[in-house]
Parts: C-alpha cells; structure tokens; sequence
C-alpha cells in the first residue's frame, strides 16, 4: 500500500528538509505537491538530498570511529591484563 500524503508529509527526511530550506511548512498538500513534482519544496530537492546524504555519510563515518576507539581500547586493556 503506498503512503498517503500525511504520512510523507512527517516521515519523508529529504520532503522535511525541502520544506525548511523552501521556508514553507511540510504539509500534507506540500507533499501532494512535491510528490507530483511541483511547488516551493520540490524546487530544493536535490539540495535537500546532498545535505541528508551528508548527514548520513557523517553519521557512518562517526559510528565507525567509535567502534576503532572500542577496539582499540579493548586492546588495550587485554595488554594490561596480560
């Protein structure tokens, strides 16, 4: 069952984005609109999507770093108590 334009309009990342760079609210017929590819949202769309890919990108990289320190650090400790 697809979506319906309510349930885009709160869960849709890249629409709520859009809409804050847009400086309109994330609406259910904002995204009728974006969805049919009109309107102040949709026209920053692939900005929308650089910035979450970013975010994401980001989010990966920062969770990889913390599982290095952990390893590093279980390491560590093994050496002590070695």
């Amino acid at each position: 069952m697809e979506m319906t334009n309510k349930e885009f309009s709160k869960s849709v990342a890249v629409f709520q984005r859009a809409c804050d760079l847009a400086k309109v609210e994330p609406t259910t017929r904002q995204a009728s609109k974006y969805r049919m590819q009109k309107g102040s949202a949709f026209a920053f769309r692939q900005e929308a999507q650089e910035i979450q890919a970013n975010l994401l990108h980001e989010s990966i990289s920062a969770m990889i770093a913390a599982k290095q320190a952990s390893v590093q650090a279980a390491k560590k400790q093994e050496g002590l108590n070695a």
